[in-house]
C-alpha cells in the first residue's frame, strides 16, 4: 500500500494574509455599494443601520470570490520569496 501525498498545507502567514485582504476587499466593496445606493432622505426612506448591514453581508459574500483581486495580490506580497527567484 502507497502512502497518501497530501497538498502541502498553507503557511499560517499565508492564511491569515488571505484573510485580511479578503476583509480589505469587502471594505472597499462596501464603500462601492453604498455609494451606489442613492442616498435615503427622511424618517422612512430607508437606508441607516439595516441598509449598512446589508452593504457589509454583501461585501463579505462578494469578496470571497476575490472579483478585485486584493485578497490574492496581499497573500502573494505575505508568501517569503524562495531563493533563486
Amino acid at each position: 500500500m502507497e502512502p497518501v501525498a497530501f497538498p502541502p498545507a498553507a503557511a499560517p502567514r499565508e492564511v491569515e494574509a488571505r484573510r485580511v485582504g479578503e476583509a480589505f476587499e469587502a471594505l472597499v466593496i462596501e464603500r462601492l455599494l453604498k455609494a451606489a445606493r442613492p442616498e435615503a432622505t427622511g424618517l422612512a426612506g430607508g437606508g441607516g443601520l439595516w441598509s449598512d448591514l446589508v452593504d457589509r453581508a454583501r461585501a463579505e459574500l462578494i469578496a470571497k470570490g476575490s472579483p478585485l483581486g486584493v485578497a490574492r495580490l496581499v497573500a502573494e506580497a505575505a508568501r517569503p520569496e524562495k531563493p533563486g527567484e
